[in-house]
């Protein structure tokens, strides 16, 4: 049987009605309607960045984070956690433009944020896969990786 997207309880037409299709759709939000108790439409599977060489890309992150890098065609590759949650993916964009930092423009639209339990030792081997130092704080330090996105060490 197929669905039409009027067959769907998403398809509502306003906030409320969604709300209330949303609530009959899943008994556990209608049996409780307090923030933070329905159940969650997805889970996160990857965070994706363009970039005009995804293997290239893929292998400074693999040597940040561990996993193992797989190519899927031409122009997509995934890193794959050794542990669960998500992955990041690097996707082919001929025409990519580095992000500005700091820039308040709108270029910069994420960035992320990875654990460390030394700022200092992470900065030097960041250093030495091709990472570019920007600024160090107290508790994170920002850098950016070869072509142009931001990410912070934190501890």
């Amino acid at each position: 049987m197929s669905t039409t997207a009027s067959d769907s309880p998403y398809a509502a037409t306003s906030p409320s009605a969604a709300t209330s299709a949303t609530a009959a759709a899943t008994p556990s939000a209608a049996a409780s309607p307090s923030a933070g108790t329905e159940q969650p439409i997805a889970t996160l599977h990857s965070v994706v960045l363009d970039c005009p060489d995804p293997a290239a890309l893929a292998e400074f992150y693999r040597k940040i984070l561990g996993g193992s890098v797989t190519a899927d065609g031409d122009d997509w590759v995934d890193l794959v956690s050794d542990g669960p949650g998500a992955q990041l993916a690097f996707q082919e964009s001929p025409g990519y433009i580095a992000p500005v930092w700091p820039g308040d423009d709108g270029d910069q639209q994420v960035h992320l944020d990875v654990a460390v339990e030394d700022l200092e030792a992470a900065h030097n081997a960041l250093l030495a896969i091709g990472a570019e130092h920007l600024e160090s704080h107290d508790t994170f330090r920002v850098y950016r990786d070869p072509v142009g996105h931001p990410f912070c060490t934190v501890r």
